[in-house]
Formats: structure tokens, C-alpha cells, sequence
């Protein structure tokens, strides 16, 4: 028995409808309309079997006279039966499911006429699935409308909300009124300057060339770059008095003004020895001081002073005889005396190892920087002098620590440490020293809150 889907099937396959055709018409796999196809054409071949078996000729590769007039005579016969397709003939085979079929010639597919089954009055197999394929596309057209339409209201309605927030964001936006800020003219805070140099070991020469070209130094450039830190620590003060009253300045001088003949190497190379070189030394610090004593417009000018270890003229250094064997403490006597009856510099000469200033209540320590060991370690100089700074704590407490000696420019709300004017030497590549151009260091100290605004003053 025929079922009405494979009628539908076979109807569509007359048609001229392919496999694929037709599975994708009626929704279902291509394998379901290959297995009705080759049903339909056994139950043909069979039936023709059945009927006319002197008539079934089967397909052989080979050919004869006999065979090739039994196969012109095999497709003769069914050609005119397709040629009369209005009415069933009686050469025609009625298949098992009630379709008129004609036995198709070897090698090739059937043609059958249209509605050659169809009873007066009633719709054909063919019509009816003609009817339902349409139906069925309707139907799929209806659902990709009902899809499509269904995102567009979606994003329809995704729209609506964005619109509804941005006008929501406007009217507010409208409605805000920004604050009205105004700069307030004068000066408004108190605060001292401070000018921190040492470190310019004048008379030692650096050659470019054993430094990869990074550096040269010699007594010409030492006198421009200790210029350079005095008229330049003026033009940072003509900035920062635009809003800070600032009458007090602080000149500290850490040492190392010269570098002596400590070493072997000092001896054979310095351009100037030890006594010259602090000729040289006072002359040029004299000549800064004056400089800020004339354009700085200050009213009081503090030069806390400290020896270095290079000015010693003892081998070693001898920490209980005070600075009595260093050429730079005789150097800041004469200063002194220089400025002794001068209202406005107060010149400290070193009684010891720290110098403690009172500014604005606040303890501030002033040294050298040598005491401290430190053998270059990974986190560099921040560790050990936190540790130093610990114990000397506990034996008078410091706010902030002003110190040079290491050629390494550091600053933190508890230290400064200064950098140097002969810059990067064959030393620090020997000792595999960071580079650092020349540099000396300027900051403001606040009444409350200490150490803040603060700048380099590099030299190179």
C-alpha cells in the first residue's frame, strides 16, 4: 500500500523534482525520499516483469543486432504510449499504488503525464501535493515574518530604553549648573627654602673617555655648574614666591668641596692639590652666598656647614677628634668670619658630626652622609639609612635628614639626599654606580606639613 506521503512523493517526482528538492519542500532527510524512490522503481520493474516479461530488457554492457532491435522495439512501443497521455492505454501498468506509470526504457527516467490518474470531479494526488507544498512554504514565509519581526520589535524596544536613559541624562545634565571657582590672588602660606650643595670635589678631574662620554669635569666646568646651582636656585624662588612667603633661606654645604690626596690616585691627578683647591672652594662659595645675599631678597640666610671625608689630612677618619684634622672645617671659619657681622648670613661651622636646625618647630639633621654603610645593595641606599635613621632616632628624634656623600640623589618625606656636581666619575663605573647627571637639590619646608615642593637642580 501507497501511503498518501509517498503519494506526494511520487506525484512531485513526475513533476521533475529531484531528491533534494523534495526533501527540503516536505522538511525531512534526503535519505527518506531516496528509499521511496528506489521502491517505487523495484515495485515498477517487477510489475513489468510480471506483465510483459518477453518485453523486460535488461541493461548489458555488450551489444548485438538481436538485442539492439529488441531495445528499438522496447522504446518504441513506450514512446507512443507516452505520446497519448489524455487517457490510460492499455499497454500502460498500473502500479501498486494506484498511479498509472509506463515501464521506463533502459537507462532512462520516466516521463508521466500530468493528472493521468485523476477521477472527474475530484483533485488529483498532484494537485493536492502541489497545494499542500504551497501551504508549506506560506507557512514557513509566515514564521521567518513572525522572527524577523519579532528581533526588530526587540531592538525596537532596546532603543526606546537607550533614548529614554540619554534624554533622562540630558535634562539633568541642563539642569547642573557647574561650580564657580575663582584663583585666589597673593600668597597664602609660609614657607623656608632650602639650597642643599656639597659634593663638588672641584679639583678632580674626569676624562669623557674613560666614562663612555657620559661626563667631563675639570676646575672651568666645576665653576660653571656651582654658578649654575646658585642663579638657578634664584629663579625657582622668583616660582614659587608667587604663592608662598618665603623670608628665610637655608644654604646647607654637606662637604667634599675638595676631593685632598686620600687616596694615590688623587695625588697624581687632581689639578690643584689640597691647599690651592681650598683657596678655590672659598672664593666660589663665597660668590654664591653673595649672589643670594644680593638678589635672594631674604631676611635671614642660614648656612649650616659639614665636613666631608675627603678633606681629612689623616689617613683614616678619626670621628673622636672632631673636625680639628679637616681642611674644611678651617674653610667654614673663614667663611664665618667673612659674614660674621652680616645681618642677614649665619654662618654654623661643624663641633661635630650632625647639625640640628630648628625651623618651624621641627627638628631637621644635617650631616655628611659618610657614617652610613651601605655596600650597594639591590634595594640601594633607601634601607640602610632608614635603619640608621631608626638609631639615631632613639638618641634625638629627626623629622627630616638632610645628607649627601653617595653621588645618588633620593628624596622621601623623612630624607634628602643630595646628589653631586662632578657627576658620574670612574669610581662609580668601577663600583657599578647607577648613572646620574650632576645634579644639587632645592625644596620648600612648610610650617605644617614639612618637606614639599621639590625640584633638582641638575647641572650637566
Amino acid at each position: 500500500m501507497t501511503t498518501a506521503f509517498e503519494a506526494h512523493v511520487l506525484a512531485l517526482r513526475r513533476l521533475g523534482f529531484g531528491r533534494r528538492a523534495i526533501a527540503k519542500t516536505l522538511d525531512v532527510k534526503p535519505g527518506v525520499i531516496r528509499g521511496i524512490f528506489e521502491r517505487q522503481d523495484r515495485q515498477c520493474i517487477a510489475v513489468a516483469q510480471q506483465e510483459e516479461p518477453g518485453d523486460f530488457i535488461p541493461e548489458v554492457s555488450g551489444s548485438t543486432p538481436d538485442r539492439e532491435n529488441d531495445a528499438r522495439s522496447h522504446s518504441a512501443k513506450y514512446e507512443a504510449l507516452e505520446a497519448d497521455s489524455s487517457e490510460p492505454k492499455p499497454g500502460s501498468t498500473v502500479m501498486p499504488d494506484g498511479v498509472c506509470r509506463h515501464v521506463p526504457k533502459i537507462g532512462t527516467v520516466a516521463k508521466h503525464p500530468p493528472n493521468c490518474c485523476g477521477v472527474e470531479g475530484h483533485p488529483s494526488p498532484l494537485d493536492e501535493v502541489v497545494s499542500d507544498a504551497r501551504q508549506i512554504a506560506e507557512h514557513r514565509e509566515q514564521l521567518e515574518v513572525k522572527r524577523k519581526y519579532g528581533r526588530l520589535a526587540a531592538r525596537y524596544a532596546e532603543l526606546e530604553q537607550l533614548l529614554d536613559a540619554q534624554g533622562r541624562v540630558i535634562s539633568h545634565l541642563e539642569a547642573a549648573r557647574p561650580a564657580e571657582w575663582s584663583l585666589k590672588a597673593g600668597r597664602d602660606s609660609e614657607a623656608t627654602a632650602f639650597l642643599v650643595t656639597g659634593d663638588w670635589h672641584l679639583e678632580e678631574p674626569v676624562d669623557p673617555r674613560l666614562v663612555g662620554g657620559l661626563n667631563e669635569y675639570n676646575l672651568t666646568i666645576a665653576e660653571e655648574r656651582i654658578k649654575r646651582t646658585f642663579t638657578t636656585f634664584l629663579s625657582l624662588m622668583e616660582m614659587v614666591r608667587s604663592k608662598s612667603h618665603i623670608d628665610t633661606a637655608v644654604v646647607a654645604v654637606l662637604g667634599d668641596l675638595i676631593s685632598g690626596h686620600i687616596h694615590d690616585t688623587l695625588k697624581e691627578k687632581s689639578q690643584l692639590d689640597p691647599m690651592p683647591a681650598l683657596i678655590r672652594a672659598y672664593e666660589w662659595l663665597c660668590a654664591g652666598l653673595d649672589l643670594v645675599r644680593k638678589e635672594g631678597k631674604f631676611q635671614k640666610i642660614l648656612v649650616p656647614c659639614c665636613c666631608g671625608n675627603h678633606a681629612r689630612i689623616t689617613k683614616d677618619r678619626r670621628p673622636a677628634e672632631g673636625d680639628g684634622t679637616n681642611l674644611e672645617w678651617l674653610l667654614y671659619n673663614f667663611v664665618a668670619k667673612r659674614y660674621a657681622n652680616d645681618p642677614v648670613i649665619d654662618v654654623r661651622v661643624p663641633c661635630g658630626y650632625f647639625h640640628y636646625l630648628d625651623v618651624y618647630g621641627k627638628t631637621i639633621r644635617v650631616h655628611h652622609g659618610d657614617s652610613l654603610q651601605y655596600g650597594g645593595g639591590v634595594g640601594g641606599i633607601h634601607v640602610p639609612l632608614n635603619k640608621a635613621l631608626d638609631r639615631w632616632d632613639a638618641a634625638r628624634k629627626a623629622n627630616l635628614d638632610i645628607l649627601g656623600h653617595w653621588h645618588q640623589a633620593a628624596s622621601t618625606s623623612r630624607y634628602v639626599v643630595n646628589g653631586s656636581v662632578i657627576g658620574y666619575n670612574p669610581f662609580a663605573v668601577q663600583i657599578k654606580a647607577v648613572y646620574e647627571p650632576p645634579q644639587q637639590s632645592f625644596f620648600l619646608f612648610h610650617p605644617k606639613y614639612g618637606k614639599s615642593t621639590s625640584c633638582p637642580i641638575v647641572l650637566a
